[in-house]
């Protein structure tokens, strides 16, 4: 499945209640932490809500670390 990599690059500190919420509801509670939350419209609007505070990815799906050998 699809998920998006959602990362808080500026401060929720002085903005509207609405723009805090959304943070919280997407997971971010710190600068520069790193969420992964699945591609569907409800991140999506969430996102665009708070497009000038984070950075996003799409990866292709969620990234593992483990090796095969």
């Amino acid at each position: 499945s699809q998920f998006f990599k959602i990362s808080l690059k500026r401060s929720t500190i002085g903005l509207a209640p609405e723009f805090k919420a959304a943070a919280k509801t997407l997971g971010l509670h710190r600068s520069h932490q790193t969420v992964y939350r699945p591609a569907n419209s409800t991140n999506a609007g969430l996102i665009l809500k708070l497009k000038e505070l984070v950075k996003t990815k799409s990866p292709a799906s969620k990234e593992h670390s483990s090796s095969f050998r």
